[in-house]
C-alpha cells in the first residue's frame, strides 16, 4: 500500500508558516495601538482633572502652558492612532485572506485524501479478489 502524499504539502507548510508570523504581527500591532489608546486616556483624563486651583496670574499661566502642552500632545497622538487602526486593519485582513487559503489548501488535501483512499480501496479488493480467485484455483 503506498503511502497518502499531499501534493502541495510544502506550499501548505509555507502557508501556515506566514500564518503564524501574520498572527505575531497582528498581536504587534493591537499591542502598538493599545498603547497609543491609553496614552491618549491618560492625556484625556488630565484635561478632564487638570484644574489646578491656582490664585495667581502667573499660577494661571503656567497652568495654561500645561494645558495647551497636553493638548498638543493629544493632537499629535491622534494621527499615530489612526495609522496604527489602518496597519491593525490591513494586518487583519492579510491574516484573513491566509486563513482562507489554508482553508482551500485544507479541502483540498481532504478531496486527494478521498481519492487515494478510494484507489487505495479498490487496489485493495482487487489484490483479495486475485488471492482468492487464485487459492480457488489451487483446489
Amino acid at each position: 500500500m503506498k503511502r497518502f502524499v499531499f501534493r502541495l504539502q510544502r506550499v501548505y507548510e509555507y502557508k501556515k508558516t506566514v500564518e503564524r508570523s501574520q498572527k505575531a504581527e497582528l498581536a504587534e500591532a493591537v499591542a502598538a495601538l493599545d498603547r497609543l489608546m491609553k496614552e491618549l486616556a491618560r492625556l484625556e483624563n488630565e484635561l478632564m482633572n487638570g484644574y489646578s486651583g491656582a490664585k495667581t496670574i502667573q499660577a494661571f499661566e503656567e497652568h495654561a502652558r500645561w494645558l495647551e502642552r497636553i493638548r498638543d500632545e493629544r493632537t499629535e497622538l491622534l494621527p499615530k492612532i489612526a495609522e496604527a487602526e489602518q496597519y491593525v486593519e490591513e494586518c487583519r485582513d492579510r491574516l484573513v485572506q491566509t486563513m482562507k487559503e489554508l482553508k482551500a489548501y485544507d479541502k483540498l488535501r481532504s478531496e486527494q485524501y478521498a481519492e487515494w483512499r478510494a484507489e487505495n480501496d479498490k487496489s485493495e479488493r482487487a489484490a483479495i479478489e486475485d488471492y482468492i480467485a487464485g487459492s480457488s484455483q489451487r483446489e
